[in-house]
């Protein structure tokens, strides 16, 4: 038998999420077509042609009331938890002493103040409201929060089928895998070309920019589980790959 790489591992295991997740996909596809025909991807298997899709999604629904039904309670759960009309959420210090010192409390109000401006410029409140659907109409919900050149924050939902969970020992999540179709030269753009196989560089190289192949991101939050090795400062794992690739490949 060849040698385990890290690549390898990780590949394994992305292969056993996509097998374990296929009997949600059924519930996941109904609730997509029935109630929620904008959401939802992958399901039940992903393809180039779902990026584009400018089709009616909606034909298989009898009327729009579970679809408002579902809307409302997204809105409520915005409203109720993260309503940008008024505060939520409270900075102090763990010390309780300390935090009622009026030096140390004027610094937290100020920081508190500050992080509240940053949410309102940025589109945080509008994935966390696309979260809170995804997470009343299919039961479980993602987003992730990049750093921006100009608002400081971005925020990115994902919807349900583009992405795959697992837990460690005390069921909180500690590996997340999106995947998502990129063009040839998105690829190009985001990775360079040595870093690319020949097939993708081949299609750029034809012309062919909009070729779209699937891609997948892996963050690890216990990446010596799988032979990966960080500097000192790191404690998640990034990985990148194409999701044809082979045990051979990376």
């Amino acid at each position: 038998m060849g040698e385990t790489t890290p690549h390898k591992r990780v590949l394994q295991h992305f292969r056993q999420l996509q097998n374990d997740r296929r009997t949600w996909e059924p519930y996941w596809r109904e609730v997509s077509e029935y109630i929620a025909p904008q959401r939802g991807r992958g399901l039940p298997s992903s393809n180039a042609n779902e990026v584009n899709r400018g089709d009616r999604p909606d034909l298989k629904r009898i009327n729009g009331t579970a679809s408002r039904a579902l809307s409302i309670l997204a809105s409520g759960m915005q409203s109720g938890l993260t309503s940008k009309a008024r505060q939520w959420f409270l900075l102090t210090h763990p010390d309780p002493a300390l935090g009622r010192y009026q030096p140390v409390r004027e610094w937290y109000d100020k920081v508190q103040e500050i992080l509240e401006g940053i949410f309102r410029k940025s589109n945080l409140y509008a994935a966390l409201l696309h979260t809170y659907f995804e997470m009343a109409g299919f039961g479980q919900g993602a987003l992730a929060v990049f750093s921006h050149p100009d608002k400081v924050l971005y925020c990115r939902p994902y919807t349900v089928g583009t992405y795959y969970l697992s837990s460690d020992e005390w069921n909180e999540i500690d590996t997340f895998f999106h995947a998502e179709w990129l063009s040839a030269r998105q690829l190009v753009q985001l990775y360079g070309r040595s870093a690319l196989p020949d097939y993708v560089l081949n299609a750029y190289d034809n012309g062919k920019y909009e070729d779209r192949f699937e891609v997948v991101n892996g963050l690890l939050r216990h990446p010596e589980a799988y032979g990966l090795k960080l500097g000192e400062q790191f404690s998640v794992a990034s990985v990148h790959f194409l999701a044809n690739a082979s045990d051979r490949d990376g």
